[in-house]
């Protein structure tokens, strides 16, 4: 459950302004912070983190945008590199474009890989505050609008009717760092690196989030942040192939194990039930470990726990 309290304006989370300038580089714009922000919540370290790194490597390149899995993808299996080593603010689309990746990039970017993330769809405004709530974590949430409906502290619905794909409609992608009340309504903070209307941070009300939020997701914790002590590795012999939809003690121990290696959601309680965040995190630790071959890998989607595995 959430708690929400009244909140007055400053007294919303905050973190570094970033700026994206011009570019469409709102994804790894949105990583970036919320990789930040898993290192000053885990380590107390405020570190920054490259989003130029991760667009010049997007499988579109050089065309315009990220797809948010094609982001999350390259910062579970490349990581990202830091900000001082590659900036990432006030950077045209062309300029972006233009940065080289050095090895030593990626060398450092190998040190912050994240092992998997988890996707709330559809996105759900009581979840999206709870987890902030409870891991004190950042969310990417994307929207759609219009520029007029957005330049504003308080983005408000104009036109009922819009849908993404129409003329002048635009969509991006934002951090939601915070939530709580304000003004009376119920909200999440966010940051928004593109600046429109000159503005970073925005308060989304509930009503504006349930018509206009389309996509979200966020990271688990950084590889090195798992718990690797071998006193704590679970231990258990499974008997049985598990599927999709299957409820059992022994989907709970599965779901445990995955834990331990980082592909489970640690927040999420170990209901025994083979769902969309379980299957997930078996395909992630199949492919990880070539349990079959990659056909049959991407064919399944982790929806089989068998004897190969």
């Amino acid at each position: 459950p959430v708690n929400w309290v009244e909140k007055r304006w400053e007294d919303f989370r905050r973190f570094p302004v970033q700026n994206q300038d011009g570019s469409s580089s709102c994804v790894w714009q949105t990583i970036r912070k919320l990789m930040r922000i898993l290192m000053k919540v885990n380590r107390g370290i405020d570190l920054d983190f490259s989003a130029t790194f991760g667009y010049r490597l997007r499988k579109n390149f050089p065309n315009e945008g990220t797809i948010a899995a094609d982001g999350w993808d390259t910062a579970h299996s490349t990581g990202v590199t830091l900000n001082a080593l590659l900036p990432s603010d006030n950077l045209s689309e062309a300029q972006m474009n233009a940065a080289v990746i050095e090895q030593y990039h990626c060398d450092v970017a190998a040190d912050f890989r994240i092992p998997n993330y988890v996707q709330i769809g559809p996105p759900d405004f009581e979840t999206i505050a709870s987890i902030i709530q409870h891991t004190k974590k950042g969310v990417m949430v994307w929207f759609y609008f219009l520029n007029e409906e957005w330049s504003k502290r308080q983005p408000t619905l104009n036109d009922y009717s819009l849908k993404p794909g129409q003329p002048r409609v635009l969509v991006h992608s934002v951090a939601a760092v915070d939530f709580g009340i304000y003004n009376g309504k119920k909200g999440l903070f966010i940051e928004d690196s593109a600046h429109f209307g000159g503005l970073y941070e925005r308060f989304i009300s509930e009503e504006f989030f349930r018509a206009r939020c389309y996509y979200a997701a966020y990271p688990i914790n950084f590889v090195f942040e798992k718990d690797q002590d071998p006193d704590q590795k679970p231990v258990f012999t499974f008997s049985a192939t598990m599927s999709f939809g299957d409820t059992s003690p022994q989907v709970t121990r599965l779901q445990e194990v995955l834990k331990y290696f980082g592909h489970f959601p640690t927040n999420a309680a170990a209901t025994g039930y083979y769902g969309a965040a379980t299957a997930k995190a078996v395909y992630e630790w199949q492919r990880r470990n070539e349990v079959g071959s990659t056909d049959e890998i991407e064919r399944l989607q982790g929806r089989t726990f068998g004897p190969k595995s």
